[in-house]
């Protein structure tokens, strides 16, 4: 078993036991992946967080949490990292902008060592709500500023182009 499905287990393993469920997504020969299932109590309905664990023995040993915000984004790109860059001011995840096939998509994440997440499930736990709990915000400063898109969903097609965006950054 390599590394990334190593940590994707473990990490799985540590959320079942704080009561947060996880699917694995095999992403051969690019890493593993979790898709978290999402209590509504925390997340807005159906938004999008995964874990990713690249296999590239050259990227970091991190495991990159990521919540979608939107995807298909038709704005002015330097206006779109400007909003990006202030969001990430304030607070502590990263708001990022990859150029889609469609647009702009823009996610949050935060990378952490894997152990963290397996030594310490409360924690992961609750890094993943904060994740998760800021993309209404996100959300909310690009409407503000008139910049739209599609929200991303818990759906297998979004859960796949923000694990492409991931990747693509990673390598």
């Amino acid at each position: 078993m390599d590394y990334a499905t190593a940590s994707c287990e473990s990490i799985k393993g540590a959320l079942d036991a704080v009561g947060t469920a996880a699917i694995s997504v095999p992403m051969a020969p690019y890493g593993d992946a979790l898709v978290i299932q999402r209590p509504e109590s925390i997340f807005e309905p159906g938004n999008a967080v995964v874990i990713f664990m690249s296999a590239d023995s050259s990227a970091p040993s991190t495991a990159t949490i990521v919540a979608g915000v939107a995807h298909s984004i038709d704005a002015d790109a330097n206006r779109l990292l400007q909003l990006c860059n202030g969001f990430n001011q304030v607070a502590p995840v990263t708001s990022v902008a990859f150029q889609g096939d469609t647009g702009i998509d823009v996610l949050l994440k935060i990378a952490l060592p894997p152990r963290i997440l397996v030594d310490v499930p409360p924690y992961a736990q609750a890094v993943i709500s904060d994740v998760a709990v800021r993309v209404p915000d996100a959300r909310a400063i690009l409407d503000s500023n008139g910049i739209h898109g599609t929200p991303h969903q818990s759906n297998e097609t979004d859960v796949e182009r923000i694990l492409t965006q991931v990747y693509t950054a990673l390598i």
